[in-house]
């Protein structure tokens, strides 16, 4: 794409190093976005297929009215919505019902 468009060469390290940099300085809104999803009254959540060379992951959807949070995993099992939602998440849970989220206290 870029040498396409921009006529730049640039290596799979460079972009690797770049991905590697942004989420070094993204870090801290990662956790302000956590904050919002896990605060909101709602959230809509869905999981589907991703792979990553060739392996097989999940690609976690967590959304609110203002923010989303994705988290690509190896695992489809409760302990993914667990950690991003936590064990006392007292909203609105919307989903497909995979039993994943079964574990969460919500309604």
């Amino acid at each position: 794409m870029f040498a396409d468009t921009c006529g730049l060469k640039v290596s799979h390290g460079a972009l690797q190093q770049g991905v590697e940099r942004l989420s070094r300085w993204m870090d801290g809104e990662m956790e302000a976005i956590l904050k919002a999803i896990r605060a909101g009254p709602t959230v809509n959540v869905y999981e589907t297929g991703w792979r990553v060379d060739g392996v097989n992951h999940w690609l976690w959807a967590f959304v609110n009215q203002h923010f989303t949070c994705y988290q690509i995993d190896r695992r489809r099992s409760s302990k993914v919505p667990l950690n991003i939602l936590g064990e006392g998440y007292k909203g609105v849970l919307v989903s497909d019902f995979y039993s994943a989220y079964n574990p969460l206290a919500r309604r």
